[in-house]
């Protein structure tokens, strides 16, 4: 190598030391640049993060308040007014209003408008998903109905069981998130924007009323949760951006600096480098001249002692102009002498010194591995840095903790290396950059004893860091993640119970053990009448009882009298349930549910309104109690009226009918003769319908009306009808026909004289109505199955019809289409009311089709089951022959009722006594040989019942001869009474022949068959 002179190296010197400086404050420089640029980016990161966090945190308590909301008793009562009032005051924020709408759109509360104003309605659009998923739903940006204000709505549902009965939605002005981002710390040179799912800007921290509605610059490159984007803000200003995407709300926050701002620090480090670097320039080049003459001449005589020292030749002294270079001859000289005598020491104890150390290894190993295993044993993390910024120590657990690689650790990195480990890995993203930086070099002034952090991954670590006696660090880290959960957990549910006390409608008092009052929400304070410091002061019990002794709460109530006041002692001995009405006249309900641990919990209800409705409910079982008596008195009335009706006119009816029938009968009258009998017949048979009409449909409202279901033939039914009503529609000389379908079928089990009843009021109203023309029954079945048919029946004619609008009025009972029919046609306007209900009693249908003066349709259908073959057979058998007369004992007073019946029965070739009251019949049945009793009931002296008793009481076989009531008592609870009192059957005046014949027949036969 070629030498050089020394001047050269000491320029050398000074150019290798300016060089190094000059670039090492351009890195700094440039360090410190990108550490600018670098933290402002990290601030907008930041704010970006804790702007979300702080508009998540505010649309949370909304869906909070709301929920709390939707549990409220006035809710669930229905008491909007209440409602309405507990929205209001819970509404803190100007412009925030509160919406109870149905699920149908329609509102019930509108805290914008004052109570009682009309309100509009409309659902939004989120609203069918809330009641879809029945989770809170929030909106985008859109105009408030009314007021066109740019709002956004959270709603939530409200449910009782799993049905959404209503929807509650807190209306919130877009202005308000502007005011949001600029408390959370967005301010210049920051801008910050809130974007809804489409991409809609909310709010602005700046000019945020004219952003409002406006699309968002970008949204449509923005992807993920979070990130960064260059472009152009709303101002049209170049920006470096980041974006973060809300979870509950979908919305996009934006933090933006300007580009200008992130290269001012560029601009301020060049301006003040600048002259620090020409000026250590010039002083490096003086400097080293002025240094490089005095070193060349102390060199020369270092030199020369150098080689001296080498030789073994003492030293003297140098002597030059560098007082240092003086100072170390000195030292050479004085250390040529000592040299030799240290030489011989270090020889003997390097030996000694090597034992030493090697026992000393020994045991820093063994004190290692215990050390190495106590650490890994810890729950928590573990580091100490030295004086010198090198990781002495860590153990296994704080690895764990910040996802580092143990060989890492193990190789002793520094401090410095630690950090850009975990800075790569984002450990300090979230980390405002001051504090994280205090973190990474230790700073235990900004970092005090102990810290909390959250970690990218959410876990939160608690850190305590201590010095060490050395100057170096010692930090312990523990994941307190599930500690803070239960903490946030803890506080979420104390604020739900604040709530809950809060908006409950029972005041609540928690009164502990020593007897103090640890809890008394404001319900309680309103119904008690209590000092509203007692809400948080936590009075004694006994406090709180001589409070309202004091203020006349308890009147002149007696601790000694009434159970529930106790001042002394036991403050807690009331009933667990009692009332008490408080001065001002409230009726409240007192319930103490005694705790375990000792205390109690005392609740305090308001049941004025259900006392004063179990009142009204005790009055109104009075009144209607009172008119059930009064109703049953007045149907008893009308039972005895329509008895004593029936009896009167159907005893003289039966001598009408009868005689006529005799007369009609026994022949050889002339033609005048023979019509006026018949006149007389027709017109009793028309009184006999009036009447048996009313008291048909009596029985039939009464629900007493019984069918009689036997196998018949249709056709037949309809022909023998048709047949009865035929002289009437000859004599208005109307052609009167049956139709039969083809497919009827033969024979149908159904009540067959209540069908021929049906068919003959529908045939007699068509013949009544039509005074020329025809009348036409048609009869179809059609098969339903299961061994089932539908007998359908339509009357048609050519009559007068009835208008549309008067329709309505048919088939009402006692009602006809006016009442100058009633008066030209005559009639009950019974007839279609009892045919409507006996239809329907056999589970059938009845309708009327007409139009005036064209004629109308009466049709019926009725479903019945198929008869039988051999029932059939069994219908169409002719009654036997009378194999022998019956020996029948008429007991009768009426003369004319004696005449025809024994006409009747004499004919048929009966053999009949006749008696005239109850007393002679008893005696009769003792005197002779009978086979029936034709009993009558109302009779002077002995009635028919009582005569029926004493027969009874006879003794066999006297006492078992039938009893047949022959009389004109026909209700249904009459003819209850024959039964009780011991007669057999019961046949009704005015009687027809055949029926009178079958009913005597058909005892006496049984009465011959058991002799």
């Amino acid at each position: 190598m070629r030498a050089r002179p020394l001047w050269a190296h000491v320029t050398a010197l000074a150019a290798a030391l300016l060089v190094p400086a000059l670039i090492i404050i351009g890195l700094i420089a440039q360090r410190w640049v990108q550490a600018e640029q670098a933290r402002m980016e990290e601030r907008t990161a930041t704010l970006n993060a804790h702007a979300v966090e702080q508009i998540d945190g505010f649309l949370g308590g909304q869906v909070a308040m709301l929920r709390a909301l939707a549990t409220s008793p006035a809710l669930e009562a229905g008491d909007d007014a209440r409602f309405d009032r507990q929205a209001r005051e819970l509404v803190r924020l100007p412009g925030v209003e509160i919406v109870l709408r149905d699920p149908d759109g329609r509102e019930r509360v509108n805290t914008r408008l004052p109570r009682g104003a009309a309100l509009p309605g409309g659902a939004l659009a989120d609203d069918p998903i809330v009641q879809e998923t029945g989770a809170p739903a929030i909106s985008g940006l859109f105009a408030e109905a009314g007021s066109g204000r740019a709002v956004v709505a959270v709603t939530v549902p409200v449910r009782r069981g799993d049905t959404v009965t209503h929807l509650l939605t807190a209306t919130l002005p877009a202005s308000l998130f502007g005011q949001i981002l600029r408390a959370a710390g967005v301010a210049a040179p920051y801008s910050g924007s809130i974007a809804d799912r489409a991409g809609i800007i909310i709010g602005r921290s700046v000019e945020t009323d004219a952003a409002a509605g406006k699309p968002l610059p970008g949204f449509g490159t923005i992807g993920g949760t979070t990130g960064q984007w260059r472009g152009r803000n709303l101002s049209g200003i170049p920006v470096f951006g980041t974006h973060h995407r809300s979870v509950p709300s979908g919305w996009v926050v934006t933090i933006g600096v300007s580009q200008a701002a992130l290269q001012a620090p560029l601009a301020t480090s060049v301006m003040v480098l600048a002259p620090v670097v020409l000026g250590l320039g010039l002083i490096a080049l003086l400097a080293s001249l002025h240094a490089g003459r005095r070193i060349l001449l102390a060199k020369a005589l270092l030199a020369e002692a150098a080689d001296d020292l080498s030789r073994g030749i003492p030293l003297r002294t140098p002597v030059t102009p560098v007082r240092e270079v003086n100072e170390v001859g000195a030292v050479l000289a004085e250390t040529s002498a000592t040299l030799h005598r240290q030489a011989d020491a270090l020889r003997k104890s390097n030996a000694d010194l090597e034992d030493r150390i090697a026992e000393r290894t020994r045991e820093l190993v063994e004190k290692e591995a215990v050390l190495t295993t106590t650490l890994d044993a810890m729950d928590q993390g573990l580091i100490m840095v030295d004086a010198h910024g090198t990781v002495a120590v860590t153990n296994r657990r704080l690895a764990e903790l910040l996802d580092l690689d143990p060989a890492f650790l193990a190789g002793r990195p520094s401090r410095a290396a630690l950090r850009r480990v975990l800075e790569t890995a984002g450990e300090y993203a979230g980390t405002d950059p001051a504090f994280g930086e205090a973190i990474a070099v230790g700073d235990l002034a900004v970092l005090g004893e102990r810290y909390e952090r959250t970690r990218p991954n959410g876990t939160i670590l608690e850190v305590h860091n201590a010095p060490t006696a050395e100057g170096g660090v010692l930090r312990t880290i523990t994941d307190i993640t599930a500690r803070r959960a239960a903490e946030a957990a803890l506080r979420h549910k104390k604020a739900l119970l604040d709530a809950t006390l809060a908006n409950m409608d029972q005041g609540v008092l928690l009164i502990d053990a020593a007897g103090i009052v640890q809890l008394c929400n404001e319900r309680a304070i309103d119904l008690l009448g209590l000092p509203p410091e007692y809400r948080h002061c936590r009075p004694a019990l006994a406090d709180v009882v001589a409070h309202q002794d004091a203020a006349g709460e308890f009147g002149d109530a007696q601790a000694g009298r009434e159970p529930w006041l106790t001042l002394t002692g036991d403050l807690l001995g009331a009933p667990p349930v009692y009332e008490r009405t408080r001065p001002n006249g409230t009726v409240i309900e007192v319930r103490t549910v005694r705790l375990s641990e000792g205390g109690a919990i005392r609740t305090f209800s308001d049941v004025t309104e259900r006392k004063r409705r179990e009142l009204a409910v005790l009055e109104a079982n009075r009144v209607a109690e009172a008119a059930r008596l009064q109703a049953e008195a007045a149907s008893a009335a009308k039972t005895e009226f329509l008895a004593t009706m029936s009896h009167e006119i159907r005893t003289p009816l039966n001598g009408v009918i009868g005689y006529a029938d005799l007369l009609m009968r026994a022949g050889g009258l002339s033609p005048a003769q023979a019509r006026s009998a018949e006149r007389i017949q027709d017109a009793g048979q028309a009184l006999l319908t009036v009447v048996n009409d009313v008291l048909d449909f009596s029985k039939i409202e009464a629900g007493q009306i019984d069918l009689d279901p036997q196998p018949f033939a249709p056709a037949s039914l309809a022909d023998n009808a048709v047949a009865i009503v035929g002289s009437a529609a000859e004599a208005k000389r109307l052609a009167l026909a049956v139709r039969i379908e083809p497919g009827l079928a033969p024979r149908l089990v159904g009540d067959r004289d209540r069908l021929r009843q049906v068919l003959l009021n529908l045939l007699n109203n068509a013949i009544k109505f039509t005074p020329a023309g025809s009348v036409t029954l048609h009869l179809a079945s059609v098969p339903l199955g299961g061994g089932r048919h539908a007998l359908k029946a339509a009357i048609h004619d050519t009559g007068i019809g009835i208008p549309p609008d008067r329709l309505g009025r048919l088939f009402q009972r006692f009602s006809q289409v006016d009442g100058s029919i009633q008066r030209r046609f005559g009639g009950t306007g019974l007839g279609l009311a009892i045919s409507r209900r006996l239809i329907e009693t056999m589970g059938g249908e009845i309708g009327v089709e007409s139009r005036p003066g064209e004629g109308s349709t009466f049709w019926f259908a009725v479903p019945l089951a198929e008869a039988a073959e051999e029932a059939a057979g069994r219908e169409r058998r002719a009654p036997p022959p009378l194999e022998r007369p019956a020996r029948v004992l008429l007991v009768e007073d009426s003369p004319i009722n004696q005449d025809i019946a024994r006409a009747i029965l004499e004919r048929r070739g009966h053999r009949v006594t006749v008696v005239a009251d109850g007393a002679e019949a008893v005696l009769a049945v003792q005197a002779g040989a009978h086979d029936v009793v034709l009993m009558d009931v109302q009779m002077p002296g002995m009635d028919g019942v009582t005569a029926t008793r004493h027969i009874r009481e006879l003794g066999s076989p006297l006492g078992r001869l039938p009893i047949v009531a022959l009389t004109a008592n026909v209700l249904p609870q009459q003819v209850a009474q024959f039964r009780a009192a011991g007669m057999d059957d019961h046949v009704g005046k005015p009687f027809r022949p055949d029926e009178l014949l079958a009913t005597v027949e058909r005892w006496s036969a049984g009465r011959a068959a058991a002799a």
